[in-house]
């Protein structure tokens, strides 16, 4: 999928690099370049443009060496980078670009990092992404970035680096996104209402609004993000389209923006699956809490396991383009069982078609959730993700699209691609479980607050991808501190990932779980899944409350009112004890809290609760 590139051209600033085609050379070494001795020269023999390229050759798989050039990027900001490649007998996981950014002492923060190129190409090939540098990255400033060109670790073989690229993608001068109604421009047909629209401005100018063609408004507009709320008249069923023209001084036309919006009945609302404005999940007309998990084997065994163990939602991997789809959905029906079915992976030259085959053979199936339409893409598959949003959501308007992301400085980017999203932190053993409260915050500053959060949490041991023994499996306690992390930072859902994963040790070493070892995590999984669909009530239908408390350590709370009493979730994120102290609303004095075991817990005086949590330790009062 290389149409990015036409992106990158289109809208991409002037080129950051330096001697980017290994053209300028001083006293025979490559400016701009730190170059590896032994391993990388110049190449008048193979060049995609220009008199030359840069020959990298590594024949011996325990040396890892890059050629690297600082970059001056601006956090918070969007950018491509680009490297045409070209490999001869390259083995292992290949030859590519990347780009990494470091905090103000050089400590390393992140980065991204395209699929490289292996084996031998007959041509140049494109390698890179779209991607946005953050600001800070675990409370640390970005503070400098560098472009790497490299073969990963155990790769041998010879690759040719040419035209390489970092620039800056322009925004354009007039961009609108809808935030009320908040899903997929739905309303009520035959209603008056008003809406909201965020406006990003790249110039100052007249804005002018029309309605299906007809004027309906218009307002002055500055150089900023803003928001605009318009009153609409009374829409018949059907579609509607919402035009915005940004017109300079003169009247000229410098910028163009359309939103969609749909007229539905009110049968509509009590039949479809769909996302209401306090973003839960509306099935047959009742909110839903998805309790799910990433799967793999779908046979009638594993089916009754995870059903009888509480959970409501399926994701399968394997489906797709799995044999027999319907009867795959027909044994989560018999189950109880909502499927998320997932069309991640059709993104080649057949891929539309194959998603407008299942997606018409499904759509009508009483176990169909969700459409899963991406699993962690990078930047660069924005306008193939809106398109593939566009199509599902015009093939079954019926049920929402949900999508898996890993990069929290880019969520933002994605707002215009599903209607729901799944950030993924697997933070043990590397991080400390409060990562899992700043994905979600992040993700749904991202979202605008609108769109729902199906949180994606780890169950499973590291160790089963890279093959390190110090790679442990998420304790009990830290499976379930971060469950009452997604839900107090505002999850809507909550899947875990994976079952299949619970079978193995190691996958590159084959090494399997043992029976014990498997029952040990799947009762951990049955202890979180029982406990989840004890609190899904309250979020689903409690009333938020704010109150003031004081802790002496890493304390995360959420209060609601449900049933005439008032609920608090609490974690501790922390790994000392901590002392919580929650001045209760007027009306409570006195009297006993419990936990959801009903036992009691604290103590109430002079309206104020006190109670200590043990490090992860979590409790609903």
């Amino acid at each position: 999928m290389d149409t990015w590139i036409d992106d990158v051209d289109m809208e991409g600033g002037l080129n950051l690099v330096l001697n980017p085609s290994f053209e300028l050379l001083e006293d025979g070494r490559l400016i701009g370049w730190n170059v590896p001795e032994g391993m990388c020269r110049p190449d008048e023999g193979e060049r995609r443009t220009g008199r030359r390229s840069l020959r990298f050759e590594n024949k011996d798989p325990t040396n890892y060496k890059l050629v690297v050039q600082p970059l001056k990027l601006i956090p918070g900001r969007r950018y491509a980078s680009v490297a045409w490649v070209k490999t001869l007998d390259v083995q292992g996981e290949g030859a590519g670009i990347c780009v990494e950014w470091k905090d103000e002492e050089g400590n390393w923060l992140g980065g991204v990092y395209p699929k490289c190129l292996s084996g031998t190409s007959e041509e140049w090939k494109p390698v890179g992404t779209i991607f946005k540098l953050p600001v800070e990255v675990n409370g640390k400033r970005v503070a400098s970035a560098q472009l790497v060109l490299y073969m990963r670790r155990g790769t041998t073989g010879v690759a040719w680096f040419d035209d390489v690229q970092v620039r800056e993608m322009i925004e354009p001068n007039l961009k609108a996104m809808l935030i009320d109604p908040p899903y997929r421009g739905i309303i009520k047909a035959g209603e008056p209402r008003d809406i909201e629209l965020e406006l990003k401005v790249g110039s100052k100018g007249s804005l002018e609004i029309r309605l299906d063609r007809e004027m309906i408004g218009s307002a002055e507009v500055e150089r900023d993000t803003e928001r605009l709320r318009l009153h609409l008249p009374a829409l018949k069923e059907g579609g509607h389209r919402l035009t915005l023209i940004l017109l300079d001084g003169e009247g000229e036309q410098i910028g163009y923006d359309s939103i969609s919006l749909h007229a539905r009945s009110a049968e509509w609302f009590d039949r479809a699956t769909y996302i209401d404005g306090r973003g839960r999940l509306i099935v047959e007309g009742k909110p839903f809490f998805p309790i799910g998990v990433y799967l793999g084997p779908t046979e009638e065994e594993h089916l009754r396991r995870l059903a009888g163990a509480g959970f409501n939602t399926i994701l399968c991997y394997g489906y797709g383009s799995g044999s027999d789809p319907l009867g795959y959905m027909d044994r989560a029906h018999r189950f109880g069982l909502k499927v998320i079915y997932s069309v991640k992976d059709f993104f080649d030259e057949k891929g539309d078609e194959l998603v407008e085959r299942y997606v018409r053979m499904l759509k009508g199936h009483p176990a169909l959730l969700a459409w899963y339409t991406n699993d962690e893409l990078g930047l660069e598959w924005i306008p193939k993700l809106k398109e593939r949003y566009d199509l599902v959501r015009s093939l079954d308007p019926n049920h929402p699209t949900y999508q898996a992301l890993c990069r929290p400085a880019e969520f933002e980017e994605y707002f215009e691609t599903s209607d729901v999203i799944g950030p993924d932190p697997y933070p043990i053993p590397r991080h400390p479980v409060s990562m899992v409260a700043e994905w979600i915050d992040k993700a749904r500053e991202a979202m605008r607050g609108i769109k729902p959060i199906w949180a994606i949490l780890q169950v499973f041991s590291w160790r089963v991808y890279s093959g390190h023994r110090e790679d442990r499996d998420p304790t009990y306690e830290e499976e379930r501190c971060m469950t009452y992390l997604a839900l107090i930072h505002g999850a809507k859902g909550v899947l875990y990932y994976s079952y299949y994963d619970l079978f193995t040790i190691d996958r590159k070493s084959g090494l399997k779980a043992s029976e014990e070892l498997f029952r040990s995590r799947f009762g951990n999984l049955r202890r979180l899944a029982e406990e989840l669909n004890r609190i899904a009530p309250l979020i689903l239908f409690g009333e938020p409350v704010e109150l003031e408390f004081e802790s002496s350590g890493d304390l995360h709370l959420k209060a609601m009112r449900y049933n005439g009493s008032l609920f608090v979730m609490v974690a501790n994120a922390g790994e000392s004890r901590s002392e919580l102290r929650i001045k209760l609303p007027d009306g409570f004095t006195g009297g006993e809290v419990r936990d959801l075991e009903g036992k009691a817990r604290g103590e109430v005086e002079n309206g104020v609760f006190s109670d200590s949590l043990e490090p992860l330790e979590c409790v609903t009062y």
